[in-house]
């Protein structure tokens, strides 16, 4: 037995020593799959570069930032460790070491920083490679040898060999798993694609067979294999090491490289690369009739479909000038907000270029150069009178989970002809007040651009001279006005229908503090019982959407049965 022991020893001590006269090492997964897969190429990639590695062992993953390439490896000692730096011709820059980062694994950079995985231990690395330190290990719940960034929703995407992948935020919280339920596994490198048509995918870089190399293509956000798979074999024969993606803007073409362990650093085309948007300058001036405004804010909305996708802030210099430095193309809001607390705030509505207070009555500028003559002139306000009276109220952010306090959101006060005579901003609470006006007629409106809303009309009398606790509700795309109706104790809130005037759909949004079931009946003004829907509502918040494509325009009432216990009914009209 010991002769046996012995004789074993001795052949792994010369396998030891002829690798290290190849100085070769490699990291290969535990559980690579038997199973010759089938390989479907879905479609030619054309190899940009491919840079061998004569030599040099432990080169396992990569990463590049677009101006270098990082190749890394792992082992115990700081030489094993170096990060090797190249140009992006290949050419060899420098080593360099970075203390803390032994075991380095897969690696992904996020624009600024780049990250690598711990595999053996749980939690992952933020390094600043230009200035060679490490800048958190950040704990996680499981161990990460193959990771990605997805720079469309600030998160990583990570696994170790065949484990499930884990969808993490940047500090580390689990947000989803994913199990691999597809043919391959043994991953030890992900690359993120938001380029390529029908994504976002998630690229893996499998050594299962055939060959320990294969590129495997997953749709997201449920990484199911789409039955792409490429077989880097064919660039050099090697195990599969890390992977990446970067938009190549010189040759106008995104590129997936990785490495083939110890062998070579390979890049492939992936999808065609669009210019990235010129970048261009907006500006003008803000004025009154008899002055220019010297302070006081512009914001700059970007609009498409009507919702906002981008909004920017600048200040109004003393001569009255504002400049937005980078624009790109689109359709735009500007808008001109005298400063806060001053005596122009109370004389002058914040004002849209195009000379309106309202974003429905004023058309959308088009911008696609530089333009540095959108001057904003300031609409004056109609006369508040003063009295006794009062009107108050909170402004929030409707989503499917909760209500959010809206800070900053502006709420006009209106008159009887809806000209414009108060505007306030709420607080980090959402609230809103005016205080000191009138016994008269007056409207609400929030001013969200994107978001349309039907003024709220209410009367102060001396009966009644204040009115307090009005909730307001901003949904994606509109701002509805909440109904302060008894309720049972297990229904918290019931919205208003919305949008109303409605065509083909409308909504409610309905919080409960228990399930229940809710009916909806929908009829005419005869009493004709036109359509009927059951829902079940779940405790919390629900969204309740009526499809109305069935009904011809006209006046219905619409009522909510709870439970067989409690109705509410909503006046709808319905429009062509």
């Amino acid at each position: 037995m010991k002769k046996i022991t012995l004789l074993l020893m001795l052949i792994l001590g010369m396998q030891y020593l002829n690798a290290q006269t190849e100085n070769l090492y490699y990291d290969i997964s535990p559980n690579v799959s038997n199973v010759n897969h089938q390989e479907i190429m879905l479609y030619p990639w054309e190899i940009l570069f491919n840079y061998s590695f004569p030599n040099l062992p432990l080169s396992y993953v990569a990463e590049t930032d677009g101006d270098y390439f990082y190749v890394g490896a792992w082992n115990f000692t700081t030489v094993d460790t170096m990060i090797r730096k190249y140009d992006m011709q290949g050419n060899f820059i420098e080593n360099f070491y970075i203390p803390g980062t032994e075991n380095l694994r897969d690696m992904t950079y996020d624009g600024t920083y780049f990250y690598s995985g711990l595999s053996a231990w749980t939690g992952f690395m933020k390094m600043d490679f230009d200035n060679q330190v490490l800048i958190d290990t950040i704990p996680t719940t499981f161990r990460i040898r193959a990771l990605a960034y997805d720079d469309d929703l600030n998160v990583f995407y990570g696994n170790c060999w065949s484990n499930a992948i884990k969808k993490f935020a940047p500090d580390g919280t689990l947000l989803d798993t994913m199990p691999l339920t597809g043919a391959y596994g043994s991953y030890y490198g992900f690359a993120y694609d938001n380029w390529s048509s029908g994504g976002p995918y998630l690229w893996g870089f499998s050594q299962d067979i055939p060959g320990h190399h294969n590129i495997v293509q997953m749709k997201l956000p449920a990484c199911t294999e789409t039955g792409f798979v490429f077989d880097a074999g064919t660039i050099c024969y090697s195990v599969a090491g890390g992977l990446f993606t970067y938009p190549d803007y010189d040759s106008s073409r995104v590129v997936i490289g990785g490495v083939n362990q110890n062998k070579c650093l390979f890049g492939l085309e992936l999808a065609p690369l669009a210019p990235p948007p010129v970048a261009f300058q907006v500006g003008g001036a803000v004025n009154t009739s008899t002055t220019i405004l010297d302070a006081g804010t512009v914001d700059l909305y970007k609009i498409e479909f009507n919702t906002i996708t981008e909004q920017y802030t600048t200040n109004i210099d003393l001569a009255g000038d504002y400049l937005f430095d980078e624009v790109f193309e689109g359709d735009y809001y500007v808008q001109a907000r005298p400063p806060a607390l001053s005596a122009l705030a109370e004389e002058y509505a914040p004002t849209y270029l195009g000379g309106q207070v309202h974003w429905e009555d004023v058309s959308t500028s088009y911008f696609a150069a530089n333009s540095y003559d959108n001057n904003i002139e300031l609409v004056e306000m109609a006369a508040l009178s003063g009295g006794i009276g009062s009107v108050s109220g909170k402004v929030f952010e409707l989503t499917t989970d909760a209500e959010i306090p809206l800070e900053d959101a502006q709420v006009m006060l209106l008159n009887a002809n809806d000209e414009c005579i108060a505007v306030v901003y709420t607080n980090t609470d959402g609230e809103f007040s005016f205080g000191d006006i009138a016994l008269e007629t007056y409207g609400l409106l929030v001013e969200i651009p994107g978001k349309t809303m039907e003024p709220m009309s209410f009367t102060l009398t001396e009966l009644e001279p204040g009115l307090s606790d009005i909730n307001l509700y901003v949904t994606e795309g509109s701002i509805i006005v909440g109904i302060e109706e008894e309720f049972p104790s297990w229904i918290d809130h019931v919205s208003n229908i919305y949008p109303n005037p409605a065509r083909s759909q409308t909504s409610l949004n309905i919080r409960l503090d228990e399930a229940s079931r809710l009916h909806v009946r929908i009829f005419s003004l005869s009493g004709q019982q036109i359509q009927q829907e059951l829902f079940e509502l779940k405790k919390g918040q629900n969204l309740v959407n009526l499809d109305l494509q069935k009904l011809n325009s006209g006046v219905f009432y619409v009522t909510l049965e709870f439970n067989n216990e409690f109705t509410l009914t909503r006046k709808l009209l319905i429009i062509e």
